[in-house]
Order: C-alpha cells, then structure tokens, then sequence
C-alpha cells in the first residue's frame, strides 16, 4: 500500500495506490478512504488504475483540508454491502504560505494581549479583561485574568517562534558571546 504517512495541503498527491486482491478492480467495486481528525472529515473516492485504486487529491481540494493528525480508513462498497479494507494514520501539514497568514494573525493577537496586560496592570482594581484572541479560543470574547494573559502570551510567543522556523525566519541568537583571550 503507498499511502504516505504525511501530507501538505494545498498540494497535488502523487496518486496514493493499494492493491485490494479481495476486491478486485472491473468487479464494480467503489474504494474510498475517508480521513477523520475527530473534528475534520474528508472522503476522497478510489478511481481504477490497472490492478489497483489510485486516490487523487487535487492542489485546489486539499488547499481547504485543515492540518493535523488524521486517522484514514479504506473502504470497499458494493450494492449495499460496505467492508473496512484497512487503516492508518496520516499528518496533514499547513500549505506554504499559511505559516504566513498565521503569522500575521499571532502578532495581532500580541498586540492584544500587550495591550489587554497593559489595562489590567494599570486599572488598579479591574482583576480580568474581555478580550477576543483567535489565535487562542474559538469563544468570540471572553474574559481573561492577569495570569491567563501572560500564559496566552507565552503561548503565542511559542507559536510565533514555530512559525518564523518555518518560513525560514527564525532570528539568529541575541545576547552576549563568550569570548575567548588568547595570548600571543
């Protein structure tokens, strides 16, 4: 079986293939695998290639699949009949270029958690702030002490850093180097 143990949206798979002996291509059976993240699911239907099914997953459909671990399962159906063929797992990576988008949102949402930091700080006697972090929470708005923004904000300087990596901009070390003497 050639189904890769990850894969990056946004591109063209290479016709992932299997080889099903017990449900043989020309029999009229309809393969299928469906991926499941437990939040995403997506189907992507088997067309014959000789002996074998071959999945194809275009540049412009995998461009909306959300990444994460994704457990696949292949299926085989055939009138009303429906046979689990096998199982596995699959890591569905960010297209290129959404480490960019994400990067621009997690530095908004810097700027909003600085500032959010900043009120509860000076406020005096205000214990939380409402605040709306996309990064953080699905929740629209929602009320954030003083501990709970440091830790949103350790947290989103964690993603930046991962981000920056990714897209190869990740800052060489800063601070004092130790310097060696040598006497000549």
């Amino acid at each position: 079986m050639a189904i890769p143990s990850s894969f990056r949206a946004g591109t063209t798979s290479d016709e992932w293939t299997v080889h099903l002996t017990d449900y043989p291509t020309g029999d009229g059976w309809t393969v299928s695998m469906i991926l499941n993240s437990g939040s995403q699911t997506y189907t992507v239907v088997a067309t014959e290639d000789g002996s074998d099914y071959a999945f194809a997953v275009t540049a412009a459909t995998s461009a909306t699949w959300t990444p994460g671990s994704y457990a696949y399962g292949i299926q085989a159906a055939k009138g009303g009949d429906i046979f689990d063929v096998c199982q596995g797992w699959i890591v569905i990576t960010e297209a290129l270029g959404a480490s960019n988008a994400k990067l621009t949102q997690l530095n908004a949402d810097l700027v909003s958690i600085d500032s959010a930091i900043r009120k509860v700080i000076e406020s005096g006697g205000v214990k939380a702030h409402r605040i709306s972090i996309p990064s953080v929470s699905d929740r629209e708005y929602q009320w954030l002490d003083l501990a709970e923004l440091r830790r949103h904000r350790i947290w989103i300087m964690g993603e930046i850093k991962r981000c920056k990596a990714e897209l190869g901009l990740a800052s060489k070390k800063t601070g004092y180097r130790r310097i060696k003497s040598v006497l000549s």
